[in-house]
Order: structure tokens, then C-alpha cells, then sequence
């Protein structure tokens, strides 16, 4: 199985000769205004990860600015994600609703501070014109690496300092950061809401979670009002704050209910958290996670399970960390032709765990699971193997179809997420595997999708079907057979899965427990929805509001991309 791939920007990012000055600089154009608007809302499908890996590879390419920053580094990805969503609303109709390009949260973009003020800030922490030039070409990078673009983002990307959003960047972030930096006044320029310090924002976030906990898990207010005093005291003392394993336990499970990407929410209640915050040595760290493993698999009756390794520290700046996206992720080889073998979505880190040390087997297949990496604070990375007896594998076979038996497919039946971050009450674990269990049309979309594995005309041909035009429903046809037969196959292996019009209708059972209990469901349609069934699925027409709410449980930002270079 193999496709041909183009990597591009897939290393450093380039450096930035162009000079700081843009006052020559044309203004953007109507269809460059829509090509920014547009970046926009992909970069909030998956602001959490993209502002921590914005924020990551500035530091990484401007060290100084680590000291520079101070106590004030944790709240920096806050005052950049607030600069750049108020640039961009810069662009934005006065006819368009003030949320349209806003982050999910409570603020209206008249509440936000200006690009000026928060520009001064940054300039205040220490923000010097080579540092904002490092910013925008490390902008630049960072929205090569959005999931999702399409081919028209691709091409005005490549065009570089021609591209619309280093222009905007240049425009609307970089000429008010150089204007305000030269200027000489003795007081701050104004902010429309006083940003608050990292002290006073994670005891908003500890009170706010204590609270929720109180009133849904209905303790005494003698009870609440002695563990908010703790916790007070606690944050006074040491800048941060230790959560109780049931607040650890519960805090993992409400995040699992916010998570507005997941269809599968209604069995949020049902995860086992494993607390492990005292394991810290990445060997120990490891039999964790084999553990881990088994538990989950249960003999193919999967069970959701999350293992929570201790939280970052105050002022850390990455905290233990797995890089892998998933427990078992198949290696991708690069070969002489320019295909790739394996799954293509794991070539930069395949070829990052081989710069680390990992040695891929002699007799490469496409399903080739790649070593655990984990990254602990002050410790090489390390790099571990499962067992394979500890690796449930299910091949994929159709009942009805001995042709597509041939292509020896294959997948593992526990879908274990390994580089999310977990944010309970404003404490933050970078490194808190977690798994549910497959609905059938993850697994065949990794099959079939281009980016991937890219069997779709291969499966269509298995089943004899036309493929010579798209008026044959060729692909509408081959894929559903292939989601067919998936379940098949996790059936025959009597392992654990879900299809997507069950999931689809558990999905608006939830959506109505969280009504009728007084909550607003947050959801991000385009996850929801599954990609087989469309509008026969009762999700097709409901009407979904994607906001974020905590606990939190999102995709972090991949250390190892961060240092690709290295």
C-alpha cells in the first residue's frame, strides 16, 4: 500500500530576509480578506494545539525571549490568541455577528483589548522588531501544519511572503507591534478589560471547577466553602494547586462531556481514570501504559480508560509528554520513487523517531507499529515497543467479496489518544492517554482517504465496480461496503465497535440529557456528523453551537514537531 506524498514546509521554517518595515506594503485584497477569514476558522477548529505550537517554535527559535517573558510565560499563548483573533476581526464586515471569528469563549470582540494595547504588551514582556519577524514567519509555519487545508490554501502558502496571510500578519499584527514599539509614553496604552495575571486566571479556573463539582455532585457548602479555602491557600503558597482523585476523576470525566469533536459522549460517565500522578520515570511511565493497554482491550470487550501522568508545572514549559498521536500508529516509509509506504499521516514522526534512535524492522509492511515516545522534563526522549500479544489487531474482511480479502487490511482495536491535553479547573496534563472505543467509519476513512492509506479505487475494484466516472457513485457505493465491512470484521472478531447510526442517535440522546439538565451541549458539526450516512443520520439537521467549556480535554501541540529540525 502505497501513495505519493508531498511534504511541503514539512522542516524548519525559512528565515524571514524580507525587512521589518511595511509601509509599503499594498493592502490585502477582497479575495485575500476571504483567504485569512478562512484560515481563520480552520486555525479554531484547533486553536488549543495551533497557538501552543505557535507559541512553542517562537521560543524555540527566539530562546531569550523564555527569560524575557518571566512569570508571565503561561499567560503568552493567551495575550497572542487575543491579538490574533482581534486582528483578524479587523477584517470582518460591521454587518457580521461580532462572534463570527472570535475564540469560543464568553468575550464579545467590543470587550476585547485592541491590537495596540496587546502589541504594547508584548512589546512590554520584551517583544523586540527581530523577535516579531521570527513571529511572522513562525505564523507562517504554523498554518502549513492546520489539519485539513485544501489545495487552494497549499498554493497561496507556497507563495510565502506573497501569501495573504503573511501579508495580514505584516498588515494587521507586525506594523501596529513596530508602531507601538517606537513609541515613547509613560502610560500603557488602554485596554477595553484588564488582562488578568496567572495567579488571579487559575483561581477564577479553580473556583469556577470546585463549584461545578459541588453542585453536581451535590456536597454540603460547609464542604465547598473548606475545600475552595484550601485550594486558596494551596495556590497562594505554591502557585498552583493538587486535585483530590476524585476531583482528578471527575474533572477527566466532565472533560470528556465538553469535548465538542466526539459523537460517542453519552458514555462519558463510564471511563475508568487511572490516577498515576506519582509515576514520573518514563520506565514506570511506560508499564503504565501497557497496562493501560490491557485493561482497555479487555479481551476485545473494549472499555474507555484514561491514565493521567502528572500536570505541567507553573512557568514549565512542555511537562511529561508522549509525542505519538495514538498508542499504536503504523510507521510510514519514504521510498526511492517518492510513495510511501504505510500511513502517511505518521511520516514526520516515523522519520523523527528514527533520528531518535529507532531501528524500523528489516522486513517493512504497511502496518508496522512505531515505538512509544516519551518525553519527560530534564531526560532524553525514550523510545519503547508493546508486545505485540498486548497489540488486539482485527483484519478487515468482507463477507461477500473474496476480492477484497487480497488487500490484506488490517487495524487495532483500541483507539488510544495519546497527545491531548487535559485542563481541569486552570491545571493543566500534558500527558493523559485516553481511549473509547471505534466507530466503524474512523477506521474505514484511515483506509480509504487520500492522506492515508488511499485504497479507495483498490476497494472500489475489489467489488467490481465501475470506477471510470464519478456519475457511477463509485465512491459513494465502494465506501459504505467498506464500512460494511469493518463491522463485519470487529464483529467476527467479537471486539468492541460502534456504527455510525447508532452512534448518530446515542449522540442526540446525550444532546438531550444535557438539556433537559439545565446545559448546552457544545458540538463541531463537521466531527459529528459521520462521514457515511449523511442526512440518514437525525445529526444531519440538528443545529450545533461549537463553544468551549471546562474541564477540557483538546489536541496539544507535538513536541517533536516543535524540534523537527533537531
Amino acid at each position: 500500500m502505497t501513495q505519493s506524498i508531498s511534504t511541503p514546509f514539512a522542516g524548519p521554517a525559512p528565515p524571514d530576509l524580507s525587512p521589518p518595515d511595511t509601509a509599503a506594503m499594498a493592502p490585502l485584497t477582497a479575495p485575500e480578506m476571504v483567504l485569512v477569514r478562512d484560515g481563520w476558522n480552520k486555525f479554531l477548529a484547533y486553536q488549543d494545539m495551533l497557538i501552543e505550537l505557535f507559541c512553542e517554535r517562537l521560543l524555540h527559535e527566539e530562546p531569550d525571549l523564555v527569560s524575557r517573558f518571566g512569570n508571565a510565560l503561561d499567560e503568552v499563548p493567551q495575550y497572542w490568541m487575543q491579538l490574533l483573533e482581534r486582528a483578524v476581526g479587523q477584517l470582518v464586515c460591521p454587518h457580521r455577528h461580532a462572534g463570527s471569528t472570535g475564540t469560543n469563549n464568553a468575550h464579545t470582540r467590543s470587550a476585547l483589548p485592541t491590537v495596540a494595547s496587546l502589541t504594547q504588551r508584548l512589546n512590554d514582556l520584551g517583544m523586540q522588531p527581530q523577535h516579531w519577524q521570527t513571529a511572522r514567519r513562525v505564523w507562517l509555519w504554523t498554518m502549513t501544519r492546520m489539519p485539513h487545508l485544501e489545495a487552494y490554501d497549499h498554493e497561496n502558502l507556497a507563495k510565502g511572503p506573497n501569501s495573504a496571510l503573511y501579508r495580514f500578519f505584516s498588515l494587521y499584527v507586525m506594523r501596529p507591534a513596530l508602531d507601538t514599539g517606537q513609541q515613547q509614553t509613560d502610560a500603557p496604552l488602554p485596554f477595553a478589560e484588564p488582562l488578568l495575571d496567572g495567579r488571579q486566571r487559575l483561581l477564577d479556573s479553580a473556583r469556577a471547577f470546585v463549584r461545578q463539582i459541588a453542585q453536581e455532585l451535590n456536597w454540603h457548602e460547609a464542604d465547598y466553602a473548606q475545600r475552595w479555602h484550601e485550594i486558596k491557600d494551596e495556590i497562594d503558597q505554591t502557585g498552583t494547586y493538587t486535585h483530590t482523585t476524585d476531583e482528578l476523576t471527575y474533572g477527566a470525566m466532565l472533560s470528556w462531556r465538553n469535548a465538542s469533536k466526539c459523537i460517542g459522549r453519552i458514555s462519558w460517565r463510564t471511563m475508568k481514570v487511572r490516577d498515576r500522578r506519582h509515576v514520573t520515570d518514563p520506565d514506570a511511565m511506560f508499564q503504565e501504559c501497557v497496562e493501560h493497554l490491557r485493561i482497555a482491550t479487555n479481551g476485545g470487550a473494549i472499555q474507555s480508560v484514561m491514565t493521567v501522568f502528572r500536570p505541567k508545572k507553573p512557568l514549565e514549559r512542555w511537562g511529561p509528554r508522549i509525542w505519538n498521536g495514538q498508542y499504536i500508529r503504523f510507521a510510514a516509509y519514504r521510498q526511492a520513487d517518492g510513495t510511501v509506504l504505510g500511513d502517511p499521516a505518521n511520516l514526520a514522526l516515523s522519520d523523527a523517531l528514527t533520528r531518535q534512535g529507532w531501528t524500523p524492522p528489516a522486513q517493512k509492511i504497511a502496518f508496522d507499529v512505531l515505538p512509544l515516545a516519551i518525553d519527560v522534563p530534564g531526560q532524553p526522549v525514550k523510545l519503547y515497543e508493546f508486545d505485540g500479544a498486548d497489540i488486539l489487531r482485527v483484519r478487515i474482511e468482507h463477507p461477500d467479496y473474496p476480492a477484497f480479502n487480497d488487500l490484506d487490511l488490517q487495524w487495532c482495536a483500541v483507539p488510544a489518544i495519546a497527545n491531548f491535553r487535559l485542563d481541569i479547573g486552570g491545571v493543566q496534563y500534558g500527558c493523559v492517554p485516553f481511549n473509547g472505543w471505534f466507530m466503524e467509519t474512523e477506521i474505514a476513512r484511515d483506509l480509504w482517504e487520500s492522506d492515508r492509506y488511499n485504497q479507495a479505487e483498490a476497494i472500489a475494484r475489489s467489488f467490481g465496480l465501475d470506477t471510470s466516472k464519478l456519475s457511477t457513485l463509485w465512491r459513494d457505493r465502494a465506501f459504505l461496503e467498506l464500512n460494511a465491512a469493518v463491522l463485519h470484521s470487529f464483529a467476527k472478531a467479537r471486539v468492541t465497535i460502534i456504527d455510525h447510526q447508532t452512534a448518530a442517535r446515542q449522540f442526540m440522546t446525550h444532546d438531550l440529557r444535557e438539556k433537559k439538565a439545565g446545559r448546552e451541549c457544545p458540538a463541531q458539526w463537521s466531527w459529528v456528523v459521520p462521514s457515511a450516512g449523511g442526512s440518514t443520520t437525525p445529526v444531519w439537521h440538528h443545529e450545533m453551537r461549537d463553544f468551549y467549556l471546562n474541564p477540557s480535554l483538546h489536541y496539544a501541540a507535538d513536541r517533536w514537531a516543535v524540534v523537527n529540525d533537531e
